[in-house]
């Protein structure tokens, strides 16, 4: 619905607090690969790992929810034009993959000696590897209350080609205003907002969800083992660690183009942690 050179909408009523106008346009489609491929326990050795290519695609992010609670945006940049709003789903996910493994140590007759058998032999060592492609990210732009609007995509590379070099997050000290550039902020350009309504003046170029946030992968690995101290008893120690090889996993960049620190990643996932455990059993 146009407002006109002035800008001011001919029903005022029309996105104000308790109107809404709802119909049947929504629709998702979700089309995957998936492949597995597993070992089961057979010479101390046990491991599975799964693989899935997806794309799924929705209006402003898709809408399973309940009254208006759905999974992102529910708001449509153009009244007459809803499909201009279809992209990436939320939870979107282009590349997944996860897997983990289990090698219990045996009891190997290379150990001569009976008590450096018990001691060598029988600690499971276990493993889990996530990776995953990054989010689909929503550049927008402030265009009045109740109003969602996109900026111009004006051509180039969406995000920088060397945006992790030089640049270390965990260097940052607290109180101080550090980030780095992700995307590429001369892609993009504000569409002229109407002085009248404070509404842009005509949708913006840029696509929903036409870019991708930084992929993730991290590893948890432990060590544990059951000592039978007598026939009733058993002790259980374990050691876990979580990101064990402490990889940094960014976070993703603002996305308003109108703030000041537009495109830049300015948070990360938690680093390496560890936890003891015993339990004793009888």
């Amino acid at each position: 619905m146009r407002c006109g050179i002035t800008g001011l909408r001919p029903n005022p009523g029309l996105g104000a607090p308790g109107g809404y106008y709802v119909d049947n346009s929504q629709n998702s489609a979700y089309h995957a690969w998936q492949t597995s491929v597993r070992k089961r326990l057979s010479h101390h050795l046990t491991f599975e790992t799964h693989y899935t290519f997806s794309k799924a695609l929705s209006v402003t992010g898709g809408d399973i929810g309940t009254y208006y609670q759905g999974d992102s945006n529910s708001v449509n940049q153009e009244f007459a034009n809803p499909r201009a709003d279809r992209g990436p789903s939320a939870g979107d996910t282009r590349h997944r993959l996860v897997g983990d493994w289990v090698y219990e140590v045996p009891y190997s007759s290379h150990f001569g000696n009976k008590m450096v058998r018990q001691l060598l032999g029988g600690w499971e060592v276990s493993g889990v590897l996530s990776a995953r492609s990054g989010d689909a990210i929503d550049i927008t732009e402030t265009c009045g209350s109740s109003r969602y609007c996109r900026p111009d995509y004006v051509g180039g590379s969406l995000v920088l080609n060397d945006w992790q070099h030089n640049f270390d997050l965990n260097a940052c000290n607290p109180g101080i205003n550090c980030g780095m550039r992700y995307l590429n902020v001369a892609a993009f350009s504000p569409v002229p907002i109407n002085s009248t309504s404070g509404i842009a003046i005509r949708p913006g170029s840029a696509g929903y969800g036409m870019v991708r946030g930084p992929g993730s992968w991290s590893t948890n690995a432990g060590l544990g083992r059951n000592f039978h101290v007598r026939e009733r008893y058993r002790l259980l120690m374990r050691a876990d660690m979580f990101n064990s090889l402490n990889h940094v996993n960014y976070g993703n960049p603002t996305a308003s183009i109108n703030s000041s620190t537009f495109g830049e990643i300015r948070s990360a996932g938690g680093m390496r942690s560890m936890q003891l455990n015993a339990r004793l059993t009888w």
